[in-house]
């Protein structure tokens, strides 16, 4: 017998049953989807009382996952790093860039001094995000309002992050604070602890802390309980989803200004959009831009991996390319819908499928990249990341990787182990 079975129809109707909104209403949870029965299989009543598995025929429901939303950044070569003589000493670090430059609301940007806890652990680290956030908002010092591209993408209680307006300093520190309110003005919102910097399209993110009290969460700990961390999902009710507006993870570009003696290989070290840690060895390959494979969101450094031989090192500079991280296991260009610059993408060209083998520093990415700079859209033009193109990147995942998705067996749907 099925382990849960009725007639039906099923239906959820949350608050539209008394008219409460209560905390956790939203959508509903499934595991592996659906099937849609198929009724010529079978002739009243179908085999309900089956003790074996494949009991009932039907079709896979296999809906679009939108994995991206948001208009990237545009693509530079020292966004990351700004050009700098490397160290002749393999091991060593390049500056990072240390300022949080919004560009334009609406827009993420390279947003240094971000709290992340790596999946898995329980200790705080402090990265650069790359495109950080779900929208932006303009800071003024010492104040509570914001001023916001559409208050309507926050709740009041939302726990949020808001790129370089934490300190005075040019470290730029992200602040994590609480909105307090949302004005009437729908570009107006207030936030508790107040920002102590003034900046302008600041990107915000959201905190992994999602009881949405005021004053803070005290009913569920101590009243200085705040988020130890950003996290690209969204509160639903139950549920969590990704928000896709936070989605955009990019690979890397490496610039060398001349071909001569020096510094021929980077090691990139951070994370991937859920916060597993991974790790690239990029080759400089003089005055042409070298392009990484791996999808990053998060990074936490990047080392000389080969040091100069003779002479002074050559200025190298770090920063986003036009490749995109799908954040599902991409096998088949067939189960994407991409738009791109007004227009959809009609082939696979720019496409590049998820990793088959196990993974190592010079791999491709365990679930797939698309080059958006490379697609093919409706009108035949290409065009390159500028921060002002919309990428919108939607995804059916193939039955026999959502099925064969379980605890023990996650590579089927987010691709084999990152290194």
């Amino acid at each position: 017998m099925a382990e849960t079975l009725g007639r039906g129809p099923f239906v959820s109707a949350g608050s539209m049953i008394d008219g409460r909104v209560e905390p956790l209403d939203g959508p509903s949870i499934e595991y592996q989807g659906d099937i849609v029965i198929n009724p010529s299989a079978y002739f009243s009543p179908m085999n309900k009382d089956s003790l074996s598995p494949g009991a009932v025929k039907g079709w896979f429901s296999n809906p679009y996952f939108v994995l991206v939303d948001c208009i990237p950044s545009a693509s530079a070569t020292g966004t990351i790093a700004a050009a700098q003589a490397p160290s002749t000493t393999a091991g060593v670090a390049l500056n990072l860039t240390t300022a949080v430059l919004g560009t334009a609301a609406g827009v993420g940007v390279w947003t240094p001094g971000v709290p992340l806890l790596p999946a898995g652990t329980t200790v705080t680290q402090t990265v650069g995000a790359i495109d950080f956030g779900f929208t932006t908002g303009t800071t003024v010092a010492n104040s509570s309002t914001v001023t916001v591209v559409d208050n309507s993408l926050f709740t009041v209680g939302q726990w949020i992050v808001i790129g370089g307006a934490g300190s005075g300093s040019a470290t730029n520190i992200a602040l994590t604070t609480q909105v307090q309110s949302l004005s009437t003005n729908s570009t107006v919102i207030t936030i508790s602890p107040s920002a102590l910097t003034a900046v302008s399209n600041a990107p915000i993110g959201q905190g992994n802390l999602y009881s949405q009290f005021l004053p803070p969460a005290t009913q569920f700990g101590p009243s200085g309980t705040i988020p130890s961390s950003v996290d690209p999902f969204k509160v639903a009710g139950f549920g969590l989803p990704m928000n896709p507006n936070e989605g955009s993870a990019r690979a890397l570009s490496v610039y060398c200004a001349s071909i001569g003696s020096g510094t021929t290989a980077l090691t990139v070290s951070g994370f991937d959009i859920y916060g597993v840690p991974m790790t690239e060895l990029i080759t400089a390959t003089g005055t042409t831009i070298a392009y990484g494979k791996k999808a990053f969101k998060y990074v936490s450094n990047i080392k000389v991996a080969t040091a100069a031989t003779t002479g002074t090192p050559a200025n190298i500079s770090v920063g986003v390319s036009d490749i995109f991280g799908l954040h599902v296991r991409s096998d088949k260009w067939e189960y994407l819908n991409i738009f791109w610059n007004g227009g959809f993408a009609v082939n696979n060209t720019g496409w590049t499928q998820a990793l088959s083998t196990t993974a190592s520093t010079t791999s491709a990415d365990v679930r797939g990249t698309v080059n958006a700079s490379s697609l093919v859209i409706g009108t035949g033009v290409l065009a390159s990341t500028n921060g002002a193109r919309r990428l919108t990147i939607m995804m059916s995942v193939p039955l026999q990787n959502m099925i064969n998705a379980t605890p023990l067996n996650q590579n089927s749907l987010l691709g084999t182990t990152q290194v």
